[in-house]
């Protein structure tokens, strides 16, 4: 069995706003191997990413408040550290790319500096001359060409595929553990997105690196993840192994988002879509909450599903008793 390096057990993180309370992580669970990926699946607004930025500590509460659970790594529960345990924590242990490299790089500070910073604010004592030189040196790890004259250039001098191998590069500065990879790939074409992917294969073998890969695409998760979690209106759906997701599908959800993947095969047939739109957090529907959506809905729907273990490593959060076809 795998050793576990990062393990979340019954994490809800609630935001309470004038419009009530907004249950944007309720319940997630999941074990993170260590030196493996687990690729975190879902529509836009699923939780994928508050779940990540709630284990750093990264929402503002107000109005984000962490209603319950335990995340667990090297021994500690993070959800019981103050700030300046969790800042030490961050980037030196878990580094996180985040999905926008144009709004989280700054456009009035060169790459140098900004990647400096990510050092030299977590070790005072190192000078701006090893600094200097781990930036270039990381640079060239993720594939930027010529880094010396590109390191002090400024971030919209940077395509966005170069933008994304710098965010790349300053969570890699401080050597994690853990990366969490938040849509590494979006906005970028397929080639970029293909090299992109490979930078961080090829850093994960080359360093035992944990990752966490957050996206909607089904493809990325396929050739990346080692396990998969798929959420749903803040909860988790259906776990396991990527060969028990995507060849054994228990939930109505995920087989309806492997059904939405385009293929050459079916040219001839008109693309799938499910249909409606995701529910409201704050007004979730009684029972699943994807019932409203689901074309195997069943009146016992409207009670809470119970979890099924289809394997040791493959659970499904649903009433129906056998696979769908």
């Amino acid at each position: 069995m795998t050793e576990s390096i990062l393990e979340v057990k019954g994490l809800k993180t609630y935001f309470h706003t004038r419009a009530g309370v907004v249950k944007a992580v309720d319940g997630i669970d999941f074990t993170l191997g260590k030196g493996k990926t687990l690729g975190i699946v879902g529509e836009s607004g699923s939780g994928k990413s508050v779940s990540m930025m709630s284990i750093l500590g990264l929402l503002p509460q107000p109005p984000a408040k962490i209603e319950g659970g335990t995340v667990f790594f090297e021994g500690q529960d993070l959800l019981t550290l103050n700030r300046e345990q969790l800042r030490t924590l961050r980037g030196r242990k878990i580094g996180m790319i985040f999905q926008d490299p144009m709004t989280s790089l700054n456009p009035y500070l060169k790459v140098s500096t900004q990647l400096m910073e990510a050092l030299t604010e977590h070790d005072r004592s190192t000078s701006k001359k090893s600094a200097y030189e781990r930036a270039l040196w990381t640079l060239e790890q993720v594939g930027i060409p010529d880094p010396k004259q590109r390191i002090e250039q400024y971030p919209h001098q940077f395509s966005g595929g170069m933008r994304q191998r710098v965010m790349i590069a300053m969570t890699l500065m401080m050597a994690p553990e853990i990366i969490i990879a938040d849509e590494p790939t979006t906005a970028l074409d397929v080639t970029i997105q293909a090299q992109i992917l490979d930078i961080l294969r090829n850093l994960q073998v080359k360093r035992g690196l944990s990752m966490i890969l957050i996206t909607h695409d089904l493809g990325v998760v396929a050739g990346m993840s080692d396990d998969v979690l798929v959420m749903y209106a803040g909860r988790p759906v259906e776990q396991g192994t990527v060969e028990e997701i995507f060849y054994r599908p228990h939930h109505p959800y995920t087989s309806a988002l492997l059904r939405s993947i385009p293929s050459v095969l079916r040219e001839d047939q008109e693309l799938y879509s499910i249909r409606g739109l995701p529910p409201d957090p704050a007004r979730l529907p009684p029972g699943c909450p994807f019932a409203p959506r689901c074309e195997r809905a069943m009146p016992i729907c409207t009670q809470a599903p119970p979890i099924r273990r289809l394997s040791l490593t493959h659970t499904s959060v649903c009433h129906l008793e056998v696979s769908p076809p």
